[in-house]
């Protein structure tokens, strides 16, 4: 049930910004599955607080959930209990050793301390030192990626901006990332270094490949530098290095594909799934993050015929198990919905209630949290089902993207997938 104080006001057909996303039986079901959602992680809180204190699939990303369920729902006993979980994945971010990335390390845990507005609980000067530190002169040698990499850390000290540090932060990931572009004569791109992938990749590329996915690749630079220009910080530099990057990665669009223009990475000649991490939805949403924050109105034009392209690919062939954020039902609805809140667009808002449908009939009464399994296969277990808590692939991100159907004022959590501004 959807209380009467977070049905959204009546609103004129073409503001389609705070337009409803789900149909009105959709939302109901929703309101149901997230009162699931909350009890089953609230039941939870003790194990989470001694757990994995990470944003992407640790009690952080759980107390970001429950934050944003308490101010929609305006519950006072979960925004208790969400302020509790965040002291805790302070309190186990800072006794074990944890990494500078934003889905797993301590800066995830402070951008979504940022996002919150509970910044009097951390000293975000210290943490803005330290990246800084990490990423001043070419010092940086990992990944470029938005999970483990610099534009990852680009994420928190966007959320920072404009503290001066912060500044300084994303003007030294915007070097590197102009330093380490790779000049070619389709346009500019960025390699994925042997040393970045699994075992089993390697094997595969072992000089390494043009990743195309917006989790792991290219489309996560391009969505991350048009943040940069949207706040005023891109140079004319930067600008032209975002025209190539763009330019590269249209040119690398599958020839005579009806189900998909891109694959996971450069050289496949099969579209990848529907998903954020890789494929169509997510690329598309990246694009236009980027189209809009540079002005630039054919990238939107091709980033909603992209969109428009993915709307449409059957739910048959869309290589989607669960519900997940990452690679789910629950996530494609959300990026389906986000851009149709940003163009107006019917034919996204239809897709995202689709898929927002198949999210909610994968809820189950006896089984994971909220109803929710992530599906988990691995060589010795192909069909390994797993009860996740998490954001990006468990019930909490799947409770985020249900409340972003229900409530055009949930914050934009999703600024760490680099699909809003």
């Amino acid at each position: 049930m959807i209380p009467q104080s977070v049905q959204e006001p009546a609103i004129t057909d073409g503001d389609h910004r705070r337009k409803p996303i789900l149909t009105d039986n959709q939302a109901q079901q929703a309101g149901a599955i997230l009162s699931r959602i909350k009890h089953d992680l609230t039941d939870q809180l003790r194990s989470l607080g001694h757990g994995d204190p990470s944003l992407s699939s640790g009690s952080c990303g759980v107390s970001l959930f429950l934050h944003q369920y308490a101010e929609t729902f305006h519950d006072d006993e979960t925004a208790i209990n969400a302020d509790r979980l965040l002291d805790a994945s302070l309190d186990r971010i800072s006794e074990r050793f944890s990494g500078p990335s934003l889905y797993s390390g301590f800066p995830g845990v402070a951008w979504a301390i940022n996002l919150m507005d509970k910044t009097e609980d951390i000293e975000c000067e210290t943490i803005d030192e330290t990246l800084l530190g990490l990423v001043r002169e070419g010092r940086w040698s990992g990944h470029f990626d938005v999970i483990q990499g610099i534009i990852g850390l680009g994420v928190y000290a966007l959320e920072r901006a404009p503290h001066p540090l912060a500044i300084e932060i994303v003007k030294e990931i915007t070097k590197h990332l102009i330093n380490t572009a790779e000049r070619r004569g389709d346009g500019i791109t960025w390699k994925t270094s042997p040393s970045w992938m699994p075992p089993q990749h390697v094997q595969m590329f072992p000089k390494g490949n043009y990743n195309l996915g917006m989790a792991h690749g290219v489309p996560g630079i391009i969505a991350f530098l048009g943040r940069v220009q949207q706040v005023g910080l891109a140079s004319t530099e930067v600008m032209g290095l975002l025209d190539d990057a763009v330019h590269w990665l249209l040119r690398q669009q599958l020839e005579e594909h009806t189900d998909g223009w891109f694959g996971c990475i450069r050289g496949d000649d099969q579209p990848a799934r529907l998903a954020w991490c890789y494929g169509d939805p997510g690329i598309a949403a990246g694009l236009l993050v980027a189209a809009r924050g540079c002005g630039r109105p054919i990238w939107e034009e091709k980033a909603v015929e992209l969109a428009l392209c993915a709307a449409s690919r059957p739910v048959e062939t869309s290589g989607i198990f669960d519900a997940g954020i990452c690679h789910g039902a629950a996530g494609l609805g959300h990026l389906f919905g986000t851009m149709y809140r940003k163009t107006g667009r019917e034919e996204l808002r239809a897709a995202a209630q689709t898929w927002m449908q198949v999210a909610i009939s994968m809820c189950r009464t006896d089984s994971g949290v909220g109803g929710y399994q992530s599906y988990s296969p691995s060589p010795e277990h192909p069909d390994r089902w797993r009860s996740d808590p998490g954001l990006l692939s468990g019930a909490a991100g799947i409770g985020l993207a249900l409340l972003s159907a229900i409530d055009s004022a949930v914050a934009p959590w999703d600024r760490m997938l680099l699909v809003s501004e």
